[in-house]
């Protein structure tokens, strides 16, 4: 007999409040730093009540799962006769300003954003805002289609 997707939600649910509670001290001190900033579509109501516990192999197993983080620069619509007359050396122009930040992503949902660095000869990017823990749970079950 398969998991029903309520129970699938239920679970995930518990995870995320156990993830939140774990992760409450030091998401305070951050969001002291970052008062002034917000986040698009990223403020969700504060949760009430106290955090389920949570199995720790569920946690656990929640914890070292592996997922695609993004980190979405720009993007541009083109017409495919502009797309087609590309060519080894051309040149795209983005209407977005190069000092802008950038969006951290999981799952083609915004968890973040951060300003691009360079860490020797590697692009990174230094986190200045960041979603709730909750949220960030919640973005790995969405389906693209919901």
């Amino acid at each position: 007999m398969g998991v029903t997707d309520e129970q699938a939600d239920a679970d995930l649910q518990e995870m995320a409040e156990a993830l939140e509670a774990a992760a409450e001290p030091e998401r305070e001190s951050l969001q002291e730093a970052n008062a002034s900033k917000s986040i698009p579509d990223m403020n969700m109501p504060p949760q009430s009540g106290r955090p389920k516990c949570m199995p720790s192999n569920q946690l656990k197993r929640i914890l070292f799962m592996k997922v695609p983080v993004i980190v979405k620069i720009v993007q541009k619509t083109m017409t495919m006769q502009n797309i087609l007359k590309l060519n080894i050396g051309s040149v795209i122009q983005f209407d977005k300003d190069a000092y802008e930040l950038i969006d951290l992503m999981v799952n083609n949902s915004t968890i973040g954003l951060g300003q691009p660095v360079k860490i020797g000869e590697k692009f990174g990017i230094k986190i200045t805002n960041i979603g709730e823990v909750t949220d960030t749970i919640k973005s790995l079950g969405a389906s693209e289609t919901e």
